[in-house]
């Protein structure tokens, strides 16, 4: 189901694009479509991800969240971790941030909410 849904919406973006620019060929116009819900869907993931650490980012709940975040050790956990170290507005957590970065090596959508994270800290805190 959930395939079935990417190859929807992405055929949906290139339609969509093609309405409007019949001139592109149609690789073009696939790869336009396919970076168009790459960084839909990766928006909608920040958003997400900032969003769950900005509602439980207390100073209270961060060693709980480090545990969660290291007893289920994924991407999606860790980033969440990141983020909510970056929106307590401390230190910034350089250990954790190469950490993902060697973690996300070869994985473009992890990479990307990860650069999304700490360029959001460095517009917002380091001003």
């Amino acid at each position: 189901m959930c395939h079935k849904l990417k190859y929807e919406n992405v055929f949906e973006i290139e339609r969509f694009i093609a309405e409007h620019d019949s001139a592109l060929t149609d690789e073009k116009r696939k790869q336009l479509a396919r970076d168009a819900a790459f960084w839909l869907v990766g928006a909608v993931s920040f958003g997400s991800i900032y969003k769950t650490a900005a509602s439980v980012g207390s100073e209270h709940l961060r060693e709980s969240i480090s545990a969660v975040a290291e007893s289920n050790n994924t991407d999606a956990y860790r980033l969440i971790e990141l983020a909510v170290k970056l929106e307590g507005q401390g230190n910034i957590p350089y250990p954790l941030i190469k950490e993902l970065t060697k973690r996300t090596e070869g994985n473009a959508f992890s990479r990307h909410i990860l650069k999304m994270l700490v360029l959001n800290y460095l517009y917002m805190f380091n001003q």
